[in-house]
């Protein structure tokens, strides 16, 4: 049965997601990078998630289409995530801080390029403590209280991506 998968620069929409969830219910990794943005929704995500219980990785970037209404159906069914690459997304705190009260497992999560702000990565940093990858890189997510709460939060922290994350002093460093 298949377990991984990747659409990468394809013309993938939704239909593939809910194939995948009807089709492939053993699935641990999805990968779907360089769609076009807005080519797969909320509807795929869900369906995907609830035909593939077993995901531990998923990579949907850029995702136009996808809500916090995706990240909270994430959250409730796929508390094993370990990888959750959402880069140039439309979500905001609201999905993020779902996702890190439901995914404690997570080791890298990708969120550059998103609304958020540091209410998500201090949740993060609250619920997350295995997380060993973070990318907040071009949001306003990386200020001094959060890097403060990642320091505290995240002590297996190898890579910590801030670019272009002007909130951050001296005093945060």
């Amino acid at each position: 049965m298949l377990t991984h998968l990747d659409l990468s620069y394809t013309r993938v929409q939704d239909g593939a997601l809910v194939a995948a969830g009807k089709h492939a219910p053993l699935l641990e990794a999805v990968t779907i990078n360089g769609s076009r943005l807005g080519s797969f929704t909320d509807a795929g995500v869900h369906a995907l998630v609830d035909g593939c219980p077993h995901v531990t990785q998923l990579t949907l970037c850029p995702a136009g289409g996808i809500t916090n209404a995706s990240l909270a159906a994430v959250a409730q069914r796929w508390p094993r995530l370990q990888h959750l690459d959402l880069y140039a997304s439309a979500v905001t705190d609201e999905g993020i801080v779902a996702v890190a009260h439901g995914c404690g497992e997570l080791k890298l999560l990708s969120i550059g390029s998103t609304a958020v702000t540091s209410a998500s990565v201090i949740a993060i940093a609250r619920h997350c403590h295995l997380l060993t990858q973070l990318d907040v890189s071009y949001t306003d997510g990386a200020t001094d209280a959060s890097v403060a709460a990642i320091a505290i939060g995240c002590p297996s922290l190898r890579r910590l991506d801030m670019r272009y994350a002007g909130e951050i002093t001296d005093t945060g460093m």
